[in-house]
């Protein structure tokens, strides 16, 4: 992010059962700083239930900034895809990419 930012991310859904019911085994990471990546491959239960490329997934993306206010959002993406965050904390763009680099969809946030 433009203005350094970090994001915090959470999969909600899209990983087996007995994942989705361990918070202690999602994918999740606090304070993404800029131009950081963070990965769970699509071959991880912990991430993909069925290791397959058609499988969605489900993210909670939050943020905080100005006066320690947080915005949370929820995105929805693919196994084996990736999601890219730009902009500022007052105007979030991000791109959302499945397999093969195709782009899904492009949002913008306006806080």
């Amino acid at each position: 992010m433009a203005d350094g930012t970090q994001l915090n991310v959470e999969q909600t859904n899209g990983q087996m059962v007995g994942v989705k019911n361990n918070p202690k085994r999602r994918f999740k990471h606090d304070g993404i700083p800029p131009s950081s990546k963070e990965c769970c491959p699509k071959d991880n239960i912990n991430c993909c239930k069925g290791w397959y490329d058609t499988h969605h997934v489900e993210f909670q993306v939050s943020y905080v900034g100005e006066n320690r206010r947080s915005n949370i959002r929820a995105i929805k993406g693919m196994c084996g895809g990736y999601i890219v965050f730009k902009g500022t904390f007052k105007n979030i763009t991000y791109d959302n990419f499945g397999p093969g680099d195709v782009l899904l969809e492009s949002q913008s946030w306006n806080y």
